[in-house]
């Protein structure tokens, strides 16, 4: 199984189920100055934008959008004029609404107004407000860069402190007094963290991560994870990576923590929440270049998915993450690597895994002759056996040499090694007579493939090509003496 593509494809299988649900319809009455044409409604949802239907215009540039299916949720939603370049006015929904009529002058785009529509007078008063306000801001700003006056550098300062004030408070004056609307869950998505200033130690000294610790531990106070309308807009995604990419340390047991924390926030299995974020994570990890975080991916399919907390999922796919998950898991970093055993190239004497401990530690090598990186990669490997062996490692190279007409024979495989005359011996099991086979171990469905071993046979890196195999020994050697 291609991993990337099949998690791909559970994901965007993953979007058509977030249409899937029903919700309460509404009516949009749309006025506009576009006689005989016609616009698209599509939605937010991340970082793209969706069609959700398309409705006629009349003679006299109205049209009206009833909503039967249960496909409008809530959200950021656009109406989009193709006949003027597929320009757009947002409009917030919260849902809920009835009936909406909006009015817009298409020779103005912002020129929009409102009935029955309480989130959209809050949404489009703040854009008015955030016009004029971004331009004093901007021109403060550049003069606060450009003076070398020190005083009127600090009264620069000073009036773009009070401007930002000045935001705060009117935002919070809608969450505080508007706390029914979508437009205030929004508003709060895009708060700021107030990190105070770091407290003196009994020592007078204070902790430099103090700032980092306490922004990313209230990072998500005034996030409601248990309202999927905040998925139909561009900024929860954007807010949802930014903590596991920027944010969270990369190593693999604190990840499984954080995945736990923020998911443990969302109390609906069937959610449209944690569909979007179950599905996202297990996307990002399944296709991670990050050594170690294929983790992550068998944490998330044993403890979510394999428990019946993603009930959505069918049985036909749920099988197939399960057995994929049971594959990779004894081959995590971290993991004992199972022994095996194979031929050398007299197709006669065998050796096992664990015979090779002249050396502190292995580097397993699975390759194959009719590979192409591995053509590059293994006369690599060759020249830095000598570095290797100098800092305690030595190299079991197999080969996935096979005589059942699936890849290379042994013909081919020793004519490559006449040639190339590497300085580490080469072993396989080409006629399968090893049990257990090692490609089924270590889950081998392409080459190269590499391992490295500690002393204990521990599984300590993976995935590392002989480029950055030396330097990887030469650091761990550093750190774990």
């Amino acid at each position: 199984m291609n991993l990337k593509l099949y998690i791909s494809t559970l994901f965007i299988a993953f979007l058509n189920l977030l249409t899937a649900q029903d919700k309460a319809p509404i009516t949009i009455k749309l006025k506009t100055n576009l006689p005989n044409s016609y616009c698209l409604l599509a939605n937010h949802f991340g970082s793209q934008k969706y069609k959700v239907d398309s409705i006629v215009l009349d003679s006299k540039g109205n049209g009206n959008f009833k909503e039967k299916k249960g496909t409008v949720k809530g959200g950021i939603y656009m109406f989009v004029f193709p006949t003027k370049g597929n320009q757009y006015v947002e409009v917030i929904l919260s849902g809920k609404e009835k009936n909406i009529e909006v009015t817009l002058d298409s020779n103005d785009f912002s020129n929009v107004s409102f009935k029955n529509s309480e989130e959209n007078d809050l949404f489009y008063a703040d854009v008015k407000y955030l016009g004029p306000y971004q331009r004093e801001v901007s021109k403060l700003s550049d003069e606060y860069k450009t003076t070398k006056d020190t005083a009127r550098k600090k009264i620069l300062e000073t009036q773009l402190i009070a401007k930002e004030k000045e935001l705060l408070n009117r935002r919070l004056a809608v969450i505080n007094t508007k706390g029914h609307t979508f437009y205030s869950r929004l508003l709060n998505l895009m708060r700021d963290i107030d990190v105070p200033e770091p407290p003196k130690k009994a020592n007078g000294t204070i902790d430099s991560n103090f700032k980092y610790y306490y922004f990313k531990n209230h990072y998500w106070d005034f996030t409601d994870f248990n309202d999927d309308r905040l998925l139909y807009t561009p900024i929860f995604e954007n807010k949802f990576k930014y903590y596991f990419e920027k944010l969270v340390i990369k190593h693999p047991d604190t990840l499984k923590k954080e995945v736990d924390y923020v998911l443990n926030k969302i109390k609906d299995p069937n959610s449209d929440m944690m569909r979007y974020c179950l599905a996202s994570l297990l996307n990002d990890y399944a296709n991670s270049k990050i050594m170690g975080q294929d983790a992550l991916y068998v944490h998330i399919v044993h403890n979510y998915y394999a428990r019946g907390k993603a009930p959505w999922t069918d049985s036909a796919t749920l099988v197939k993450m399960k057995n994929d998950a049971d594959d990779l898991a004894p081959v995590l970093i971290g993991k004992t690597a199972p022994n095996f055993a194979v031929f050398d190239t007299t197709w006669v004497n065998y050796t096992r895994l664990y015979d090779l401990n002249k050396k502190k530690y292995k580097l397993v090598a699975f390759w194959s002759a009719d590979c192409g990186h591995c053509k590059k990669e293994i006369p690599q490997l060759d020249s830095i056996y000598p570095s290797l062996l100098a800092n305690d490692c030595d190299v079991f190279s197999v080969s996935t040499v096979s005589e059942d007409g699936k890849g290379e024979n042994k013909a081919q495989l020793i004519n490559f090694l006449r040639e190339k005359k590497f300085k580490f011996k080469t072993y396989g099991d080409p006629d399968y007579k090893m049990n257990p086979l090692f490609k089924v171990l270590y889950k081998i469905k392409g080459t190269p493939e590499y391992f490295i071993l500690d002393e204990k046979n521990i599984i300590i890196a993976k995935k590392l090509g002989p480029d950055q195999a030396l330097d990887f020994i030469i650091n761990y050697k550093k750190y774990n003496k």
